[in-house]
């Protein structure tokens, strides 16, 4: 859902040198390998969010909620794939308390867009 579907899954596989390496594969007829060095900075984002935000979701099926606290993770994604990302956030605040920090106005406005009002709380410092 990060990388809105251009990676259909993750699997392990091994490099030259024999040793075991994650790569991503595209979501397409031939479903290339991605290894996390030929990725984007953006996409090498949403990976180690999504690998993090899968250990959450598989700690909570069995333990008590307990926060996610974020810090500006989604200043290299692109306006479509912060916003798929927030709404993941919303249904994750369904079973754990998730905050975000951001100095990002445009994060707010893509938040305001992307999340239900009810799971939505803002709060400005200054």
């Amino acid at each position: 859902a990060l990388t809105l579907r251009s990676f259909s899954k993750l699997k392990t596989t091994f490099d030259e040198k024999d040793a075991q390496i994650l790569v991503g594969v595209r979501n397409d007829a031939e479903e290339n390998e991605v290894m996390v060095e030929g990725m984007s900075e953006g996409t090498c984002d949403q990976l180690y969010l999504a690998l993090r935000l899968a250990s959450l979701e598989r700690y909570l099926e069995s333990n008590e909620p307990m926060p996610l606290v974020i810090d500006d993770v989604l200043v290299n994604f692109d306006d479509d794939r912060a916003e798929a990302c927030l709404r993941v956030f919303s249904e994750m605040s369904k079973q754990s308390q998730v905050i975000y920090f951001t100095h990002h106005q445009h994060i707010l406005d893509l938040a305001t867009r992307a999340m239900q009002a009810d799971l939505l709380m803002i709060h400005q410092l200054r």
